[in-house]
């Protein structure tokens, strides 16, 4: 008697994120699409193949090992092939998933684990406004923003960077009228960049009515 071919068994897909799976997930590629900081997280490929098969090994008539075959695959989108994947030396690693001899589970690995960080670009509150100081106080400006992953900052003077000005807070002590002008804070991140507008500083007399 002939027996018909059998079946090439598929390789299965299935993506998980922090753990769990994702729906509808289970190609051999995964894509994000429009990123939302939702989509922050630790993803891996869990690789399912096809039933694994124990032979066993003789030496003499002596059974020293099991060699480990995987039925054949269907490699589907990826092809691939079927065969052994091991020799007496697989057992060891195998053993929970087949006996000495016959079929056992299918046998799964965990595969490109990537964690994914959704950076976004500054948003500032922008402010323009007029800020009335008597010579020789202190004023301090503070440019409101958000993003992720942290933000740096850069404060200018009259379109001068000011050396170490690099928080979001600027303090000026015993103001002079020399401080007089505009104050603006440059704000970035890997994801963008963006300006706070603007502080105008006017610096009156202490004897000024």
């Amino acid at each position: 008697a002939i027996a018909p071919p059998a079946k090439k068994a598929a390789v299965e897909y299935q993506w998980q994120k922090d753990g769990d799976d994702i729906p509808g997930e289970t190609h051999s590629y995964f894509s994000i699409r429009n990123a939302t900081m939702h989509h922050e997280g630790t993803y891996v490929c869990v690789v399912t193949f096809p039933l694994l098969r124990a032979v066993p090994v003789h030496d003499g008539g002596v059974l020293v090992g099991v060699q480990v075959e995987v039925d054949d695959i269907d490699g589907g989108e990826n092809g691939g092939t079927g065969g052994a994947v091991g020799g007496p030396s697989d057992v060891a690693t195998s053993a929970s998933q087949i006996s000495e001899e016959g079929e056992g589970a299918p046998y799964s690995i965990r595969w490109g684990e990537t964690i994914v960080r959704i950076a976004e670009a500054p948003v500032v509150n922008n402010y323009h406004g007029m800020n009335d100081v008597v010579e020789g106080a202190s004023l301090v400006l503070t440019a409101t923003a958000r993003g992720v992953p942290q933000l740096n900052f850069q404060w200018v003077f009259n379109g001068m960077p000011i050396d170490g000005a690099k928080s979001k807070i600027l303090e000026l002590h015993d103001i002079q009228k020399a401080q007089a002008g505009t104050y603006t804070c440059f704000v970035e991140n890997i994801a963008g960049k963006a300006v706070w507008m603007e502080a105008f500083v006017n610096v009156r007399s202490m004897d000024s009515d």
